[in-house]
């Protein structure tokens, strides 16, 4: 997989006493933008192009970042932020050539072994990377998975039973873009959405494990901590 659709469209309005006036992925975290902390990750990884996906008038970030990296990419922008990642992601339809790519939330802090088991050649529609580990996430904040086996069974914010959590990082086919038109769009859409989505249409939706590796996301200023930090720096 040599793409990746990252999403960093969000406000980030509960940083706004750490970033200011900055949207949180193009504010500089221990010298460095937040979202190129996934970039790099899924770089090490074989993705040469990115589709980046920005909010409306931050085309000039993005392709900084870009231009930085020295990475191959396009940036969209996302004139309608409040209708959630989801929307974000499905704006990035024309602009994807592979059929499998990856896809990551701006604001997912992991490291590049994380991804080493996405690799798997079963046949898959989506796989979701998922972790045991919330050393460096609030539980309650988090989305929960129920797997049984390595197939999605159940995903939300809200769900009672389950086994792992979602990264905010997954592995694409193209496929995932015909559940576009299973939403109204009148109302926010998150990512979890279309994999429940998925999974109640049928589609094959999977995981992979990130073991052991340690991940987060920065949603305020709470999840900075020195173990963060640290994670930024490896």
């Amino acid at each position: 997989m040599r793409e990746a659709v990252v999403l960093a469209s969000g406000a980030g309005k509960r940083l706004r006493s750490v970033t200011g006036d900055v949207p949180k992925v193009f504010y500089r975290f221990d010298g460095c933008e937040l979202v190129k902390y996934p970039m790099i990750s899924l770089m090490k990884n074989g993705v040469e192009r990115f589709v980046l996906v920005v909010s409306e008038g931050y085309r000039d970030l993005g392709e900084k970042v870009l231009n930085d990296l020295g990475v191959e990419g396009i940036v969209v922008e996302n004139k309608k932020v409040e209708l959630g990642n989801a929307y974000s992601f499905f704006l990035s339809e024309p602009y994807v050539e592979s059929e499998k790519f990856f896809l990551s939330c701006g604001d997912s802090l992991f490291p590049p072994e994380a991804l080493k088991s996405a690799f798997s050649e079963d046949e898959f529609h989506i796989k979701l990377g998922v972790s045991k580990r919330s050393d460096l996430i609030d539980p309650e904040e988090a989305s929960k998975v129920l797997v049984n086996e390595d197939r999605i069974v159940k995903i939300g914010k809200r769900i009672d039973e389950y086994n792992y959590f979602d990264t905010g990082v997954f592995v694409m086919t193209k496929k995932v873009y015909s559940l576009k038109e299973s939403f109204s769009w009148t109302e926010e859409i998150s990512l979890y959405h279309v994999l429940q989505k998925a999974v109640d249409t049928g589609m094959l939706v999977k995981v992979f494990d990130f073991g052991n590796a340690l991940w987060t996301e920065i949603d305020s200023p709470e999840d900075l901590n020195e173990k963060v930090y640290e994670l930024m720096k490896k």
